[in-house]
């Protein structure tokens, strides 16, 4: 296995969709959902009180039922989900072949201070621009489309460096930070179109004012996270002692990963 560069505090855990990866990341806040942290409330008065959305108090709970029950939530099945599944490793070789360079496999990093995680599609280590990250979409065919014109359109202004998709800005900039990055590569392969079109790829710089604001809300969002399951943890023991045992351990599990350890 390809040895990959961590930033201090920060630790690797198992490779990405395996049964260890779930359970090492269950109730810990992660990268994919960090843009559903960002989220504002709709009412003037939430804001000003300085409540959470909607969105991120859903995702709150996700985070507490999953490490509650060890059960974990995985999105919809699709046949284009399956599809993009099935794809990834081809399109990580389409990329490798093209930029002749070697992709450590993806997997999950954990920063053991703030307890939140991420999970890149793969790492990068020899580059002129230093380590960076890769990001990898196989999206429906007219996603794709869109993802190529965009990346060429990228590639003849700007050398190919752009920006990723809004739906995923949230997604790359907190790998980038969590991982210590300088730059994410996006990927989108779709092998369906003809060949100069089957691979689009575009540089995303470090994105420092999307990480300023995840510095600001992502930790306190994670320390509310521990501190619920904490207190329901007490609650099981006092209220359930025919079940505390079971439950605890599961909790356990979830409280000891290296998330939620201390410096």
């Amino acid at each position: 296995m390809m040895n990959i560069w961590l930033p201090p505090g920060v630790v690797e855990g198992s490779p990405n969709s395996t049964p260890e990866w779930f359970a090492e990341r269950r109730g810990l806040p992660t990268a994919s959902r960090f843009g559903d942290i960002l989220t504002e409330p709709r009412s003037k008065a939430a804001k000003e009180a300085g409540l959470m959305s909607d969105t991120a108090r859903s995702y709150q709970l996700e985070l507490i039922a999953a490490a509650i029950t060890g059960m974990d939530k995985v999105g919809g099945k699709s046949a284009a989900v399956d599809r993009g599944i099935d794809k990834e490793a081809d399109a990580i070789r389409a990329y490798e072949e093209k930029r002749m360079i070697d992709v450590a496999q993806g997997r999950l990093l954990i920063h053991k201070g703030m307890g939140i995680g991420a999970s890149p599609d793969g790492f990068v280590e020899e580059d002129e621009e230093g380590p960076g990250l890769i990001e990898v979409k196989c999206p429906e065919a007219k996603t794709h489309l869109e993802n190529w014109l965009n990346a060429e359109e990228y590639r003849i202004s700007a050398k190919g460096y752009g920006l990723p998709p809004a739906d995923y800005a949230e997604q790359v900039a907190g790998q980038q930070w969590v991982a210590g990055r300088a730059w994410t590569d996006f990927i989108s392969f779709d092998d369906r179109f003809p060949g100069p079109m089957q691979l689009a790829i575009v540089r995303v710089r470090r994105d420092a004012d999307t990480i300023a604001m995840l510095a600001d809300k992502v930790p306190p969002f994670a320390e509310a996270v521990r501190t619920r399951i904490r207190s329901l943890q007490a609650y099981i023991a006092s209220c359930l002692p025919e079940q505390a045992a079971a439950v605890r351990s599961a909790l356990q599990k979830s409280l000891e990963t290296p998330s939620f350890e201390t410096e």
